[in-house]
């Protein structure tokens, strides 16, 4: 009784350990040491002319994000920071984000919508 006990205990952290390395090393998109990935998805129904991520050691700017379409941007990050969404769209409004924190390895999402931007903090 006592083997079986063990050797089910035994398959159990075996296959918790490969579910894991399987997970991290084929289903997690990489982001280098050091760095921030933020998804932005524009789901206004218009397009977005300027797309600019501003943090507090610098900023990415992009031209034309159509509807429906999403974008990874990147930055260096040595430590804590925050960051800005800020979406300009064909008729020349504006709408943000609110700043975010963020450390080395984060992975967020922001969803443009016609009038707000919204975080998802779920691939922290």
């Amino acid at each position: 009784m006592n083997k079986i006990i063990l050797c089910v205990f035994f398959s159990i952290i075996v296959g918790l350990f490969f579910g894991h390395f399987i997970t991290t090393k084929f289903l997690v998109e990489p982001i280098p040491n050091g760095y921030v990935r933020v998804t932005v998805e524009n789901k206004s129904g218009q397009n977005v002319k300027t797309l600019t991520l501003k943090h507090e050691n610098g900023s990415i700017e992009m031209k034309n994000l159509p509807s429906e379409e999403n974008v990874n941007l990147i930055f260096k990050n040595g430590g804590e920071n925050s960051y800005k969404i800020f979406a300009k769209f064909d008729n020349d409004s504006i709408i943000s984000s609110n700043g975010e924190y963020v450390e080395s390895g984060y992975r967020l999402t922001e969803i443009i919508f016609e009038d707000r931007i919204n975080t998802d903090r779920n691939g922290y």
